[in-house]
């Protein structure tokens, strides 16, 4: 598990500079761990990737990633070029993981690609991606989808689920 915090009463911005925060399993077998990022406020960096993927050689359940931000005026902007949440399956098998993305106040994804709990391979059922948006009850805020979202099963498996939320008064 990874887990980077920055709450409380005086708590600042979350901000995070490393390309990849990861807690993928590794070799033949194994599944994903847990990513947990919450904070007041949150900046990612072009290109980062936050991950807790199945096995990278052979069958293993994605693990979960999870980002929270809990001011009432912070967002969660998924674009092209920006970072990546994902939970996929092992290169060959296993199911979809879990994928949280909890917004004080706006999130918006406007690209494809950026959330996937899929299976890579074989068989497997798809993962769950969670979407909330105005999660801070004094937020009013907004929240916006466009084609983007991935939690295909494979072979005999199942597709995943998404549930989207906006909590705005």
């Amino acid at each position: 598990t990874v887990s980077i915090t920055s709450t409380g009463a005086n708590a600042g911005a979350l901000t995070l500079t490393s390309t990849t925060v990861s807690a993928n399993a590794t070799g033949a077998s194994g599944n994903g761990g847990s990513v947990i990022l919450t904070g007041n406020t949150f900046t990612g960096g072009v290109g980062q990737t936050f991950s807790a993927n199945g096995a990278s050689a052979g069958n293993g359940n994605g693990g979960s990633v999870s980002l929270t931000t809990l001011g009432a005026a912070a967002d969660i902007t998924l674009a092209a070029g920006a970072f990546t949440l994902a939970a996929t399956s092992g290169s060959t098998g296993g199911n979809g993981g879990a994928l949280t993305a909890s917004a004080g106040r706006t999130f918006t994804l406007s690209a494809a690609g950026l959330l996937n709990a899929s299976v890579l391979a074989g068989n497997g059922n798809g993962g769950t991606v969670n979407i909330t948006a105005s999660s801070n009850a004094a937020a009013n805020g907004t929240l916006t989808v466009t084609p983007g979202i991935t939690v295909n099963g494979s072979g005999t498996g199942n597709g995943g689920a998404i549930n989207i939320t906006n909590n705005s008064n």
